[in-house]
């Protein structure tokens, strides 16, 4: 059930997300499109509620609980990045026919070294969130049932370290260049 709800949680983030901004830019019902993107962050709300009472019905831990508290983690760490960079897509798509006031295509790129360097921090952030709501999971489950957790923790643990070399070392090589 827990799988189900995760894919769910996820969909139903981008169809708020997307559909918030169509309907604020494409169709100008800004109090609706603004509706939809305040659901977002309920989205996750609602989906670590599940994963805490599903863990709570006595039942060991899955692979799918500790992915709830690892995308929910992530999610309210970068999702309002998200929703702020599609807004901006967004925004010119609707009222600069794709083009920003210089006549120029809008574009994202991999960012310099600095910018990475403050996605790699914000990295330590969400895997710190996640960490927490891995730590209730374990509370809740009991050390003996909450291998899953458990493995979810560790792999987070090498997320920072991976970051990195794809993140600020990468932007720092290519900036030597």
């Amino acid at each position: 059930m827990i799988g189900v709800a995760i894919i769910v949680a996820e969909i139903l983030f981008w169809v708020f997300l997307l559909g918030g901004l169509f309907l604020r830019y494409g169709l100008g019902w800004k109090k609706i499109g603004i509706f939809l993107l305040v659901l977002t962050p309920v989205v996750d709300l609602v989906l670590i509620a599940l994963t805490y009472s599903d863990l709570s019905s006595g039942r060991d831990s899955s692979f799918f609980h500790g992915l709830s508290a690892f995308y929910v983690g992530f999610s309210i760490i970068f999702g309002h990045d998200v929703i702020t960079a599609m807004d901006k897509k967004f925004q010119h798509r609707f009222h600069n026919n794709g083009f920003d006031d210089g006549g120029e295509e809008i574009h994202s790129g991999a960012g310099n070294y600095q910018e990475q360097l403050e996605l790699w921090k914000k990295s330590w952030t969400a895997c710190a969130v996640s960490l927490i709501l891995l730590g209730i999971g374990i509370v809740i489950v009991g050390l003996a049932g909450a291998f899953w957790l458990i493995y979810w923790a560790i792999a987070l643990l090498s997320i920072p370290l991976l970051w990195w070399f794809i993140g600020p070392a990468r932007a720092r090589a290519t900036s030597r260049k």
